[in-house]
């Protein structure tokens, strides 16, 4: 059988779909979370036996800033959470990445991590955003009793 320039060009375009698909498929399917209100229930969810003293103001803050820095956070649509039985690791890794940039953008480590105090917003934590503040810094290891 001989090769024409136009069974090339087909087979040459199938298989750049096939390659593309899953590509766009994973782009179609990952939302991004644009409001800050979406955050703050999941941060207020995950920290759940803190007292966070922090207006909604605040959240769209420290979201806005956190989107600039560290990019948009993207959620996966509920049907494909049902149809694997859990959140994948990527999207688990992320959403560690948001509680743990929180939490150090407040004032809980600058009081030894004390549960029992309310706890506000400082600053986005980030080495470009805040160079010179470290909230673990000042934070007494082992604390005191």
């Amino acid at each position: 059988m001989r090769l024409t320039r136009r069974t090339f060009l087909y087979t040459t375009a199938a298989a750049a779909a096939l390659v593309a698909a899953p590509f766009v498929w994973h782009g179609r399917n990952s939302v991004v979370i644009q409001e800050a209100d979406e955050i703050a229930e999941f941060l207020r969810t995950t920290f759940h036996y803190l007292e966070l003293e922090i207006s909604d103001s605040e959240f769209e803050s420290f979201y806005s800033s956190y989107r600039e820095h560290y990019g948009p956070v993207s959620r996966r649509p509920l049907w494909q959470r049902i149809l694997n039985g859990h959140d994948d690791s990527q999207h688990r890794k992320a959403m560690d990445s948001l509680a743990t940039r929180f939490l150090m953008s407040t004032d809980f480590f600058l009081h030894n991590a004390d549960e029992t105090r309310p706890v506000h917003y400082v600053a986005l934590y980030h080495p470009y955003a805040t160079p010179c503040w470290n909230p673990l810094s000042s934070a007494e290891y082992p604390p005191r009793s």
